[in-house]
């Protein structure tokens, strides 16, 4: 469970999300007093979301959330072919490697997966879950104080 300095739990299934949410549609926000995550649509027009970006603009106590840069996400599928794959499938290997180069690499790397077998697809999900984790508490040691932990 990821807490904030004092101890109160943050809402690390909402953190995971925003950080993995890079369509730049949404905004997302941790409360560092509370542990909430709150975030609004860019292309909502409801009162709802000017009370709440109204809100998280006259605290001082939000701090937004940036999703992991494509560049590491990137470097996270690389490594799972280096480190998962290619020491049991050399083959898928190299798919999966040339599937990386240019745009449209992330779609690519996983329907070359999904078409192989669920087993690697599943492998790469728990993966990358690991590196979420981790990525989930680099934000909270970065961003809220180096005595935050994951339990």
């Amino acid at each position: 469970m990821l807490t904030l300095p004092d101890g109160v739990p943050i809402d690390s299934d909402t953190l995971k999300i925003a950080l993995g949410d890079s369509s730049g549609e949404h905004a997302y926000f941790l409360h560092t007093e509370t542990g909430e995550v709150v975030f609004f649509s860019l292309y909502d027009d409801s009162e709802a979301k000017d009370e709440l970006e109204r809100r998280v603009n006259e605290s001082a106590g939000y701090v937004k959330i940036e999703p992991v840069p494509s560049r590491v996400a990137y470097i996270w599928m690389e490594d799972f072919v280096s480190d998962v794959i290619f020491p049991e499938n050399e083959g898928l290997a190299t798919m999966l490697y040339r599937a990386l180069k240019g745009k449209g690499a992330f779609g690519r790397f996983k329907r070359i997966l999904c078409d192989e077998s669920d087993r690697w697809l599943k492998e790469w999900y728990n993966w990358r879950e690991v590196q979420m984790e981790q990525a989930m508490q680099d934000w909270i040691t970065e961003n809220i104080s180096e005595e935050s932990t994951l339990k």
